[in-house]
């Protein structure tokens, strides 16, 4: 609906809205089905800045590639972006009837540095933070799911590459996911990522750690 729309930069949305749709599915043979997606509704719409969910929230779901690749930076096209843009901050801690964040839905956001999720969440697809706060210099300083008690599960590639001081997890965890094969890389939940601190003692549920997860 507003995939690649450059010039967004705020987006407001009502109490009312309940879904954020999927992407399109990608068809490309040496990717993984169906674990990935793109052009979600918000996807690479590189300038966003600020996104507003209001109290009382309505929202359910966000669907995949939802908020996918929001940034381009002077790595990538030099002689348009004298610096990086991108969406450095998620709060939803407003939308207290989410429980589904599908997959890839804030993946390479590489400005992303604060991310705040409700307790509700009782699902994170494949690949939501892939690659999230690797153009920052300290990354995100805390990903915080220890309130989302229904989390019983950290899917696939998860947290593929992301760069984090903290991660705090639920009790309720039971299983972190296998990693797969792709091209000539493992790619497991935690792959890749530079995380400083992962305490998992808390974990007394945990009961299976996948193939390839760190």
């Amino acid at each position: 609906a507003f995939c690649c729309c450059q010039n967004l930069k705020n987006i407001k949305f009502p109490v009312s809205l309940e879904r954020i749709e999927d992407g399109k599915l990608d068809t490309n043979p040496i990717l993984l089905q169906p674990y990935w997606y793109t052009a979600g509704v918000f996807s690479n719409c590189e300038n966003i800045a600020k996104v507003e969910f209001p109290k009382g929230s309505h929202l359910s779901y966000i669907g995949s590639a939802a908020f996918q690749d929001c940034f381009y930076g002077i790595d990538y096209y030099p002689a348009l972006y004298p610096e990086n843009r991108g969406l450095s901050n998620i709060d939803l801690s407003n939308c207290t009837m989410l429980t589904e964040i599908e997959n890839g839905a804030f993946s390479g956001n590489y400005l992303l540095q604060d991310i705040k999720l409700p307790p509700s969440i009782t699902s994170l697809g494949r690949c939501v933070f892939d690659e999230c706060g690797r153009e920052t210099d300290n990354g995100i300083a805390e990903l915080d799911l220890s309130a989302c008690t229904s989390l019983k599960t950290l899917h696939r590639a998860l947290l593929d590459r992301v760069k984090i001081k903290i991660l705090k997890l639920p009790t309720s965890i039971e299983e972190i996911e296998d990693g797969y094969w792709q091209g000539n890389t493992f790619v497991g939940v935690f792959e890749g990522c530079r995380i400083e601190v992962i305490d998992l003692s808390a974990c007394t549920n945990l009961t299976r750690i996948g193939k390839w997860a760190f």
